[in-house]
């Protein structure tokens, strides 16, 4: 009897011991609070300046997550950046009201998110594609137009970067991503000597610095997928606060440059003004790398713009010395300019065309997108747009079709 009381007081004591500790892990839990309101950015974009790779300024209205945690512009890269994990495609109705197609009826803004290349891979995809942003001001609130090179008001996705605020003390410190013309989420520094940023106003997940050369910052959401970032201090600025690679759960990962040796990746990976040259995917490859993205840039009225993004496989061999290169995928990009410039400033986004080649030899599909824009002085009933505005779109389709109706070929 004497036994069995005392191995039953064990085994009780084993499940208070066991109840206490989940009692403790649960409040340590529930401590974790996920939604958190900033008030010195709820109603504010923090950042004096545009980013420093794209150019771009988004507006406050335009954080990619509404304060409740539900998604308000999602991330084609597939972050999972909202904060509420109940329903991150909109938990109040009124959210699906923000936008009608691709445009913001708050803003009255174009808000199109473009995937131009998007080819199956292990973890991460390696997405190229464009955001846009025609409402944009500066820190005076006065209307700019951001000039990347991606053309004017718009965003590379497959170039997310990152922008730090020098708050008026160290706790008030800030780090932004910004994923795309018109979306951005920030992360407040969680005190005055903490190297980790905690998310704010309906995002979630955290990013860390970590001091080196360069510095990195790293990202990580709440499914577990990091993303890391250079830092401000690369050999001659040439990826400051720009993506260095995206890296799941299970060790997938995709990157710009070189995969292990953040110094390697600036140096290889970006040209002397912050563009990308190259990058790859975490696809099954002989020799290991993945698919190879290749960018190209050409200097069109004296700016360096993207023209060209093109995706290989190769056969055999490593990335250094490849054999049996083969084309799986391009997107192209033409721009208005000098002398072609009638339906868009210099500058401007013309046409994007994108090839597909298919298993036949020789066989590609071929889709194009053709954008106009407003230009001249704004005038209610002859012109009701501003200059870079977008004034027309037409689609795959309609551009399919006008093209067989002119010559039926």
């Amino acid at each position: 009897m004497r036994s069995m009381f005392t191995n039953v007081c064990a085994h009780m004591n084993c499940v208070a011991v066991a109840a206490a500790v989940l009692t403790s892990a649960h409040a340590a839990a529930r401590g974790e609070q996920i939604l958190q309101l900033w008030q010195d950015s709820l109603t504010t974009y923090l950042p004096g300046a545009a980013s420093s790779g794209q150019d771009v300024w988004p507006l406050h209205a335009q954080r990619g997550v509404n304060i409740d945690g539900s998604s308000r512009t999602w991330s084609a890269l597939g972050w999972a950046l909202a904060g509420n994990p109940l329903n991150v495609s909109g938990a109040e109705s009124w959210n699906s009201h923000l936008k009608l197609g691709d445009m913001r009826v708050d803003l009255g803004s174009y808000a199109p998110t473009e995937v131009d290349l998007s080819l199956p891979s292990n973890g991460f995809r390696w997405i190229v594609g464009r955001t846009y942003n025609g409402v944009q001001v500066d820190a005076m609130s006065a209307h700019r137009d951001s000039d990347g090179p991606q053309g004017k008001n718009w965003f590379q996705i497959s170039q997310p970067e990152i922008v730090f605020v020098n708050g008026a003390s160290d706790d008030k410190d800030a780090v932004y991503i910004v994923y795309g013309a018109d979306r951005y989420i920030e992360f407040q520094r969680a005190d005055s000597t903490a190297t980790e940023y905690k998310a704010k106003n309906g995002a979630a997940g955290v990013v860390q610095y970590a001091s080196g050369s360069p510095d990195t910052w790293t990202y990580t959401d709440q499914h577990g997928n990091k993303t890391v970032f250079f830092g401000g201090n690369t050999s001659s600025g040439r990826a400051d606060w720009q993506i260095w690679k995206m890296t799941d759960p299970a060790g997938n990962v995709c990157y710009v440059g070189d995969a292990t040796t953040a110094s390697t990746a600036a140096s290889s990976g970006y040209n002397a003004d912050q563009t990308i040259a190259v990058a790859y995917d975490g696809s099954t490859q002989a020799g290991g790398g993945g698919r190879r993205y290749t960018y190209t840039y050409s200097t069109i009225d004296s700016v360096s713009r993207l023209t060209q993004v093109k995706a290989e496989t190769k056969a055999s061999g490593s990335w250094s010395s490849p054999s049996g290169l083969v084309e799986v995928g391009k997107v192209e990009y033409a721009y208005y300019q000098t002398g072609d410039n009638t339906d868009g400033a210099n500058g401007n986004l013309k046409l994007v065309t994108i090839t597909t080649p298919l298993t036949d030899s020789g066989v590609s599909v071929v889709k194009k997108k053709l954008y106009r824009y407003y230009q001249g002085t704004y005038n209610g009933s002859t012109n009701p747009g501003e200059p870079n505005a977008m004034k027309l779109v037409v689609g795959y389709e309609g551009y399919r079709s006008y093209d067989w109706d002119q010559d039926s070929s």
